[in-house]
């Protein structure tokens, strides 16, 4: 596959501010090239045109990290897509969201990426009903993976990664995905499951139908985040990418609270949350579940569920007896008060050496404690 490059015969780039679809052009004044560069170090967007004979690609440049390239030809957009950091490589930039409209846009199918999921959601919308179609949930293999990859950062000097011809076949690509498939569900985690240092990944929030990451941070930016209060999450896991079934620990921080969850698919096997204060946690609750052999669809979740057949939580407050509750009991049965478990979290790698110290919490370790 050859990259083209702004020097091409019959590709001319143009740099400004406000690229308009409507009419097509610059509302504002055009700037040069290296007006662009510079702009790139600060929070102005950076808009790039890009013509080849009767089309039209539009960069909208957020920063180096991020941005839309839009596919315009006589007029009409044909695609476009949302690009963002990569996990795995500071150097890249991934696809994670495409639009591809349809009958004069009346319909748009919108496709999201989970790469550390290795997993892909499909949803059309309807307009001007405003109607939409449940998603459906198809798996990622690593041909997807590198189709949705494109070298970055955003570089107004070379635009050929971002407007190669190829990366308009990746909706054709997306569409032939099979539906994703999902492991059995372990009765038990074993210890050795996820095990250190693994993949780590880090994300400012999760999409809720799946629990996975949406879009991606470094670790210094979750490091920040930890120090400052600001919600991040953080997924451990065997390998990248991940498939949907992948057994993994998932762990969402916030200023008071860390939550850790032993999670196979979507299903939690074990949840664990401490309580933070300063710079030290604190066990306060943990519930395991046994999951059922029922299985049911229920749209629009990205996985067949399973109804839990039983489930222990033990409440250990901060003072004062815990409690405990099983499946079948109206009332929870006051315990003796449980000594506190306090644990260091004074940055991301203490975070994660709780997640993974996490694995070996059970409630009857913790009552026999």
């Amino acid at each position: 596959m050859m990259t083209r490059t702004r020097q091409d015969e019959f590709m001319q780039v143009r740099y400004g501010h406000d690229w308009w679809p409507k009419t097509q052009r610059f509302e504002g004044p055009e700037i040069t090239r290296d007006q662009a560069v510079a702009l790139m170090d600060s929070r102005e967007t950076v808009h790039i045109e890009v013509t080849d004979h009767d089309q039209t690609i539009i960069i909208y440049a957020i920063t180096g990290h991020a941005g839309t390239v839009s596919w315009w030809r006589s007029g009409v957009l044909q695609q476009e897509h949302a690009l963002r950091r990569s996990a795995h490589d500071s150097g890249e930039l991934y696809t994670h969201s495409l639009s591809v409209p349809h009958d004069d846009g009346e319909r748009v199918v919108q496709w999201e990426t989970f790469p550390s999921y290795g997993v892909a959601s499909r949803q059309e919308h309807h307009y001007p009903s405003g109607e939409h179609e449940d998603r459906t949930w198809h798996a990622l293999t690593r041909t997807e993976l590198d189709l949705l990859s494109v070298p970055g950062p955003i570089d107004p000097l070379d635009v050929g990664p971002l407007v190669e011809p190829a990366r308009l076949e990746i909706a054709e690509r997306l569409e032939s995905l099979p539906a994703a498939q999902f492991g059995p569900l372990p009765t038990a985690w074993p210890p050795d499951t996820v095990t250190a240092p693994a993949v780590r990944t880090y994300g400012p929030r999760r999409v809720s139908e799946s629990n996975a990451l949406r879009g991606f941070i470094t670790a210094r930016e979750a490091e920040r985040r930890l120090l400052s209060g600001e919600p991040w999450c953080m997924d451990l896991q065997p390998t990248w990418p991940g498939t949907a079934s992948d057994p993994r620990i998932t762990v969402d921080v916030t200023g008071d609270k860390i939550f850790v969850h032993l999670r196979h698919g979507q299903h939690s096997v074990r949840g664990i949350a401490f309580d933070r204060t300063a710079q030290e946690a604190r066990v306060s609750w943990i519930e395991e579940t046994r999951w059922g052999d029922s299985v049911q669809l229920r749209p629009p979740l990205w996985v067949p569920r399973r109804d839990p057949s039983d489930s222990t939580s033990l409440f250990i407050p901060p003072d004062g007896p815990a409690e405990i509750d099983q499946t079948g009991r109206e009332d929870w049965t006051p315990l003796s008060p449980l000594p506190p478990r306090l644990r260091t979290v004074a940055s991301v790698e203490d975070v994660a050496a709780l997640a993974l110290e996490a694995q070996h919490l059970t409630i009857d370790g913790l009552l026999e404690d």
